[in-house]
């Protein structure tokens, strides 16, 4: 009797000793995908497998949007923290009512970019992602455990991801 327990407790941690070993893929479906060819970001659901990162258009429109990326073929990761104040959003709710539009331009937006530089063949190319606020910690330490590799941080004030890198914030009273 006190081999079969025996046994049965050593098969036991044997099977939980391999099925940890092997990981599940995680999935975030609140990230976005900017591309040179898309005018507009898609919603897109992020899938991190042991082997490849996988990005496919998420929602009701179908946006054609499928791209795997194995860990193999990526050179760098990068990350970004920016914030922008919400001028274009609040000028356009002026037309409204001031007070809101007014509220809304002194106010900040920010957003979380993760940009990944692979090679295919000879051929280099950039996969810019906006990342949820509720998720982007999760992602990026996803990504540095199975990639196996550093996701390197960004100065918001003088990175590529940035489009307001190195532009200035003016107060004065535009007519209007």
């Amino acid at each position: 009797m006190r081999r079969r327990n025996n046994l049965a407790f050593s098969a036991a941690l044997v099977l939980a000793l391999v099925s940890s070993g092997v990981a599940q893929d995680v999935t975030f479906n609140k990230t976005k995908y900017s591309s040179v060819k898309q005018a507009k970001e898609v919603d897109v659901d992020l899938a991190v497998t042991d082997s490849k990162i996988s990005i496919k258009g998420a929602g009701k429109k179908d946006s054609g949007i499928d791209i795997t990326i194995p860990y193999s073929s990526i050179d760098t990761m990068s990350y970004e923290y920016a914030t922008r104040h919400r001028v274009a959003e609040g000028a356009s709710l002026m037309v409204l009512s001031l007070g809101a539009g007014a509220i809304l331009m002194a106010t900040k937006t920010k957003s979380h970019w993760l940009a990944l530089e692979r090679h295919e063949g000879d051929a280099k190319e950039t996969t810019v992602l906006q990342l949820d606020k509720s998720e982007y910690q999760q992602v990026i330490a996803t990504l540095e455990a199975r990639a196996g590799k550093k996701i390197a941080v960004l100065d918001a004030k003088t990175s590529d991801l940035n489009p307001t890198a190195e532009s200035k914030d003016m107060d004065e009273v535009v007519p209007f």
